[in-house]
């Protein structure tokens, strides 16, 4: 990906379709992922985002809440790049802490009653290592300003507003961004 550092927008999933939610959001050169979901009708490595696609580590990744198309590849994120920051709610981390030793359980029994061989894509403890990865607080190192919203879409979801030199962009439960009214495959401002 050879984009410019002052503002580049990549869907790494779910840029036509719900599920495997996964948006590379670059501003004023820090690179920013915006949830990082499985696709809930696909199996095994397809459905999780196209990591490939990233050039980097990412500074920080942002979850937006505790469904899985939101939040279920964030131990293959992990795995892939150890030091990166992941940030939600702390009501959102503790959804997601429930949610992914869930999809473990579920991933270990298709892996056996469909012979899945991917799965399952992570362990209860890669689980762990991304919980303990999350902070449960609003990001402050990767933009000029910053701070969680109230979002609709679960009890536990936040909006993250971000300003930079970049254009403004709002994330919520499903991501719109004020400059665009659909998701383009790719966009570099």
């Amino acid at each position: 990906m050879s984009t410019s550092d002052a503002g580049m927008f990549l869907p790494l999933g779910g840029a036509r379709e719900i599920g495997a939610n996964s948006y590379l959001l670059r501003l004023d050169g820090h690179d920013i992922l915006l949830d990082c979901g499985v696709h809930p009708k696909k199996e095994g490595l397809g459905a999780v985002p196209d990591f490939s696609l990233l050039d980097r580590s990412p500074d920080a990744a942002i979850v937006s809440h505790g469904h899985v198309d939101h939040c279920g590849a964030l131990p293959c994120l992990v795995s892939r790049f150890p030091h990166v920051a992941a940030f939600a709610t702390a009501a959102t981390v503790s959804v997601i802490d429930r949610m992914l030793h869930n999809s473990v359980k579920v991933m270990e029994s298709m892996a056996v009653e469909r012979g899945i061989r991917d799965y399952p894509l992570y362990s209860h403890d890669e689980v762990d290592c991304a919980i303990q990865r999350m902070c449960g607080e609003a990001p402050r190192s990767c933009a000029s300003s910053s701070g969680w919203s109230g979002a609709a879409h679960t009890s536990a979801s936040a909006s993250c507003t971000s300003t930079t030199s970049a254009p403004p962009a709002a994330t919520a439960g499903r991501y719109h961004f004020l400059l665009e009214d659909t998701l383009p495959t790719q966009a570099t401002y």
